[in-house]
């Protein structure tokens, strides 16, 4: 079985926790019209993935805290906000970027993809066209090729603290579960040797070498599924990420 790098799921009794289970990708949409609502919203569930909502300037936030795999920006007139928001996410994201837009006219056009954007979509929009654009960019993002295929789901559960990938559950101890579950919640962030200390504050006190031979067990555990994805980072002097 062949797994490729996939987001977390939390299992739990909530509505939004259930509706999670399924490890979907999640793509941010951002500044869309109730006009356009009904159309967007159409077209993401057609390819089975979640929706995210937020205004203009809360963008950057949400995909620092919540690791989308598609930001989509309706433009509005004039372009100047639309546009300047894509150049902020491309200065620091490298993440897929799509407008969606009434008008068709070349400059605006031009000034869209001049900002790093991936796609623009505009003229006479339907759902399944939309759809087929952003599966389309799925398909070549190489950190959301898992997401599309359930099998190779990476499952966090809190009920029973049972972490499984592809339908196995790991082997590993409480310590390593509460590591992980620490380090999964927060993909990208590098947590210190320290907070990973007292997150374990309540089995003993342990040091940072106790951190350090737990986090060699879990990428042996971890790498025996599949030896081709460093599932987490060292960065040297700080610490450790998912």
């Amino acid at each position: 079985m062949k797994l490729r790098a996939s987001a977390l799921n939390w299992s739990g009794k909530d509505k939004e926790s259930m509706n999670k289970i399924a490890n979907l990708p999640t793509i941010l949409v951002v500044n869309v019209s109730d006009a356009f609502k009904v159309l967007v919203d159409e077209a993401i569930r057609l390819i089975n993935c979640d929706i995210l909502r937020c205004d203009n300037k809360n963008t950057l936030k949400n995909i620092r805290k919540k690791s989308p795999a598609i930001v989509l920006i309706q433009c509005r007139y004039p372009f100047e906000e639309e546009v300047g928001l894509c150049k902020e996410i491309r200065r620091v994201h490298n993440l897929p970027v799509v407008m969606i837009a009434e008008t068709s006219k070349e400059k605006n056009r031009l000034d869209a993809f001049e900002s790093g954007i991936d796609d623009y979509i505009t003229g006479l929009l339907n759902p399944k066209e939309i759809a087929l654009r952003l599966r389309a960019i799925l398909r070549r993002c190489p950190a959301t090729k898992a997401l599309l295929n359930p099998q190779n789901a990476f499952l966090i559960n809190k009920d029973t603290q049972q972490v499984s990938i592809g339908g196995i559950v790991l082997d590993i101890t409480r310590c390593e579960y509460r590591i992980l579950l620490m380090l999964a919640s927060c993909p990208g962030r590098v947590f210190t040797r320290e907070q990973l200390c007292r997150c374990l504050h309540k089995e003993r006190r342990v040091s940072s070498r106790t951190v350090d031979s737990h986090i060699k067990n879990l990428r042996a555990k971890l790498s025996a599924l599949d030896p081709s994805i460093q599932f987490i980072k060292s960065t040297y002097g700080l610490g450790y990420s998912w």
